[in-house]
C-alpha cells in the first residue's frame, strides 16, 4: 500500500532531521520552529507505526500542492495523509479527523493537536500504549488496509487545562514515560533537565515548586548580618491560637501575611527561583506551609477573612512580582501560579471574600486536593462522611462568579499508600464524570509511580483515557485492556482486578496521613493499650476493623492464587514455543533484539510481585490490630499466638525489596524492604520491648525457608 505523508514544509526528507532537533529549540520563543519540530515528529511516528501496520508497506514524506501525488505514482497511489495546524479557537490538543476521496487530513488546533491525531489515527488500526517501553506497546496483526473514519471526527479534551501527575522528587527522568503520556494524550508533568526539551515537543506543560516555603522560611536561615531570620523577623511567623511564637514551632502555623516586609520577601525569592531553578516551570506551584495547623490569628490576618482568604492575599503580592518582573525584562516568559486547596495548609474551602482579580487576569489556578477522602465512594456520593466535606468545599470553589480554573489533585498513589497494588477504576468513572460535570478544568494525581506498575497499568491507562471522555463506562476499556494484556488469560484475570479493587476498598480507612488505621498503630507505644484502637468511623470499631481485613485479605489472596495458576499455565505453554531460539548477547545495545520470553509470563509476574506484597501489607495491618485488641482485653495467651503469626509475616516482608522511591528534596532514589515500605517496623520494635515488661512470654519467632 502506497502511503504519501504530506507535510507543510518544503524538503520533506528533512522531516527525520527535524523531529529530533528539539534540543536546538526554544518552545517558547521559536513558534515556527517549535510547530516544524512536533509536526515532523508526528509525520516520523505515523510512517514509523504505519510501517509495522501494514504488510506491504510503501510510505514517504512529500510536500507539493498535488499532495503528493507524482506523476510516476500517480496510478498506484493509495493513500495521501496531511499534516496540518488549523486553529478553531478550541482548546489546545483538539484534533480533527477529516477523510477525503484518497485522502486523510489531521488536522490540529495546535502542533500538540496534531501529534496526537495522529495517535488517534493509529489507535484506530489497533495500536495501543498501556504503559511506557516496548512492554506496553500493543500492536495490531499486519493488514493489507487501513481503517479510516468514514466521516469528519473532531475530539477535544475533558479537561482542557492539564490532564498529567504530580512528580515528587527530581530523579524522575523517563523519556519512554513522556512518549507514554503523549501517546494517551497527557500533557502535565514536572520538568526534569535530562527530558525537558523531549517533553516540549511532546507539549507537555510543566509544574515545578510545591511546599516552597519551609526552606524560604526556616528559622535557622542565616541572614547577611549574620543573624537568624527568627532573630530578625519573629513577627513574619504566624501567631498561633495560643497567643505566643516559639521558634521550635515556627512552622506549624501559617506566616503572617500582614506583615509587608515579609511579602516583599517572599515575592523577591519566588522571583528569583523563577530566574534559575525553575525557569523551565509553566505553571509554578505555590503551597504554604504543610503543617495541618492553623493560620496565623493577629488581629490583621483575622480581618482578612478566612484561611484561605489570607492565602489568597498571599498569592496576589507574589503575582504583582511576577507581573512587575515580566514588565521589566526580568522575565522572559509568562509564569501562572498554582495554588493550592489543601487541609496541610489550612486553605482547603473557596474564600469568604473575593478572588484577587490579578490572580484572575493571569489565569492563575487553584489545585484541590483531597487527601484524607474515602475511595469506597465516589467524592460526592452523599452516604459519605468522610467525602461529604470535600465535596462541599470543592463546591465553594467551583460555584462562584469570580472563580479562578480548577485542577483536582488525586491520591491513587499517596504516600502512605506505599505503592500497594491498588485499584480504581470506579472512582475514576464516577469522579472524573462530576468534576467535568462540574467544570473543573483540570486532573493531576500524587505521587506517580514510575516502576513496578502491575495491575496498576489499568489506573495509569483508565485514567489517561477518562481525561479525554471523563465519565465513559469503563466496561469496554478494561475488556479491550485485558485482552491486550493478559491474551489467553484475560478472562481468568478479570475476577482477579475485582478482586483486588474490592479488596483495598477501603485502602484509606486503613493507610492514610490522618484518621486511618495506620497512623493509630503508628502512635501506639507498643505497650498494654488502655482502651480500644481508634478506627475510622466507617469501618465502626477495631472488631469492624479486623473483619474487614480478613474481607480484604480473602479477597487479595484469591486473587493471587488465581495469577499464580495462569504463571504455570503460560510457562508450560512458553516452553513449548518453537520460536525460542538459544542466542546470546555480545552487548548491552543487542539485547534488544533477544526474545525474551512471553510478554503474558512477563505481565503475569510482575503482578504476582506486586500482590505479594498487597498480601503482606494487609496481613500485618491486620494482625497488628488484632494483637492491639488483644493486650487491651487482657488476652495475653491470644496475644502471644497472634505475635506468631505477626513475625512470621514481618519476616517475609524483610526479605525482599519493593521498588524504587525517590528523595525528596534532592536527587537520588533508594529501594526499601517490605517491612520498612509498610511502615509498621518502628512499631513492631516497640513491641517486642513492651511484651517482657507485659510479662505474656512472647519470643521473637523468625521463620526461614532451608
Amino acid at each position: 500500500m502506497n502511503i504519501r505523508i504530506d507535510v507543510p514544509y518544503a524538503q520533506p526528507e528533512c522531516v527525520p532531521i527535524w523531529a529530533r532537533q528539539e534540543d536546538q529549540i526554544d518552545f517558547r520563543t521559536d513558534r515556527e520552529g517549535a510547530d516544524r519540530c512536533t509536526l515532523s515528529h508526528a509525520a516520523d511516528e505515523l510512517k514509523r507505526f504505519l510501517e509495522r501496520t501494514l504488510k506491504r508497506p510503501s510510505v514517504r514524506f512529500v510536500s507539493d500542492p498535488e499532495h503528493g501525488a507524482g506523476k510516476e505514482d500517480r496510478g498506484d497511489l493509495s493513500l495521501v495523509i496531511v499534516l496540518r495546524i488549523a486553529p478553531e479557537g478550541g482548546p489546545a490538543g483538539t484534533h480533527r479527523l477529516k477523510p477525503g476521496p484518497g485522502r486523510l487530513e489531521i488536522i490540529g488546533e495546535d502542533r500538540v493537536g496534531v501529534l496526537y491525531g495522529v495517535y488517534r489515527f493509529l489507535e484506530r488500526q489497533g495500536w495501543r500504549w498501556l504503559s511506557p517501553g516496548d512492554t506496553g506497546e500493543i500492536r495490531p496483526e499486519p493488514s493489507d488496509t487501513l481503517d479510516l473514519p468514514p466521516k469528519t471526527e473532531t475530539h477535544r479534551p475533558g479537561f482542557p487545562l492539564c490532564r498529567g501527575f504530580d512528580f515528587s522528587g527530581v530523579s524522575r527522568e523517563s523519556a519512554e514515560l513522556f512518549h507514554w503520556m503523549a501517546r494517551n494524550r497527557l500533557n502535565l508533568a514536572g520538568h526534569r533537565p535530562a527530558t525537558g526539551a523531549l517533553g516540549r515537543k511532546l507539549g507537555l506543560i510543566y509544574k515545578n515548586g510545591g511546599h516552597i516555603f519551609e526552606e524560604m522560611l526556616d528559622p535557622a536561615r542565616v541572614m547577611e548580618g549574620g543573624r537568624t531570620l527568627w532573630e530578625e523577623h519573629r513577627a513574619w511567623y504566624g501567631l498561633p491560637a495560643g497567643g505566643r511564637r516559639i521558634r521550635a514551632k515556627a512552622l506549624r502555623t501559617q506566616f503572617c501575611v500582614s506583615q509587608p516586609d515579609l511579602l516583599d520577601f517572599l515575592a523577591e525569592e519566588l522571583v528569583r527561583r523563577i530566574e534559575t531553578e525553575w525557569r523551565e516551570a509553566d505553571l509554578v506551584a505555590v503551597w504554604g506551609f504543610d503543617t495541618w495547623g492553623s493560620c496565623c490569628t493577629c488581629p490583621h490576618c483575622r480581618a482578612l477573612g478566612n484561611d484561605t482568604d489570607q492565602y489568597l492575599v498571599l498569592l496576589s503580592r507574589l503575582r504583582r512580582e511576577i507581573d512587575r518582573a515580566r514588565e521589566t525584562g526580568r522575565l522572559g516568559h509568562p509564569v501562572r501560579m498554582a495554588g493550592c486547596a489543601y487541609e496541610g495548609t489550612s486553605s482547603l474551602p473557596g474564600p469568604n471574600g473575593r478572588i484577587p482579580q490579578n490572580l484572575i487576569d493571569a489565569g492563575d489556578t487553584i489545585i484541590f486536593y483531597p487527601i484524607d477522602r474515602s475511595y469506597a465512594a465516589d467524592l460526592y456520593d452523599p452516604k459519605s462522611v468522610t467525602n461529604r466535606r470535600y465535596a462541599s468545599a470543592l463546591d465553594s470553589w467551583l460555584d462562584r462568579p469570580d472563580r479562578l480554573p480548577i485542577i483536582v489533585g488525586e491520591y491513587y498513589n499517596v504516600s502512605k499508600f506505599e505503592d500497594l497494588p491498588l485499584l480504581f477504576t470506579d472512582r475514576i468513572v464516577g469522579d472524573l464524570g462530576t468534576y467535568r460535570r462540574k467544570g473543573v478544568a483540570g486532573m493531576t494525581y500524587m505521587h506517580f509511580p514510575l516502576v513496578n506498575w502491575a495491575v496498576r497499568t489499568l489506573t495509569q491507562y483508565h485514567y489517561a483515557r477518562a481525561n479525554w471522555q471523563p465519565g465513559r463506562p469503563a466496561g469496554p476499556l478494561v475488556q479491550s485492556y485485558l485482552k491486550d494484556r493478559y491474551g489467553p488469560h484475560a478472562e481468568s484475570m478479570a475476577p482477579v482486578y475485582q478482586r483486588i479493587e474490592s479488596g483495598f476498598s477501603r485502602i484509606s480507612e486503613w493507610r492514610n496521613w490522618h484518621g486511618s488505621i495506620l497512623q493509630s498503630l503508628m502512635h501506639w507505644d507498643g505497650s498494654r493499650p488502655g482502651g480500644p484502637l481508634a478506627v475510622p468511623k466507617d469501618l465502626q470499631d477495631a472488631a469492624g476493623a479486623i473483619r474487614n481485613g480478613e474481607s480484604s485479605l480473602r479477597l487479595l489472596r484469591q486473587a493471587l492464587e488465581t495469577v499464580e495458576e495462569r504463571i504455570n499455565v503460560e510457562q508450560q505453554r512458553d516452553a513449548l514455543d518453537p520460536e525460542m531460539a538459544f542466542r546470546v548477547a555480545v552487548n548491552p545495545v543487542d539485547t534488544h533484539g533477544l526474545r525474551k520470553g512471553s510478554p503474558y509470563a512477563m505481565a503475569l509476574g510482575e503482578d504476582r510481585r506486586l500482590l505479594r506484597y498487597g498480601c503482606d501489607t494487609m496481613e500485618l495491618m491486620t494482625e497488628t490490630v488484632r494483637y492491639h485488641q488483644a493486650l487491651a482485653a487482657n488476652r495475653d495467651a491470644d496475644a502471644a499466638g497472634i505475635w506468631i503469626c505477626i513475625e512470621k509475616v514481618a519476616d517475609r516482608l524483610d526479605s525482599y525489596w519493593v521498588p524504587i522511591d525517590y528523595e525528596y528534596p534532592g536527587a537520588g532514589l533508594h529501594s526499601r524492604d517490605g517491612l520498612t515500605r509498610s511502615q509498621l517496623r518502628d512499631l513492631l520494635a516497640r513491641c517486642r520491648r513492651s511484651q517482657p515488661k507485659m510479662k505474656i512470654g512472647v519470643e521473637r519467632t523468625v521463620i526461614r525457608k532451608p
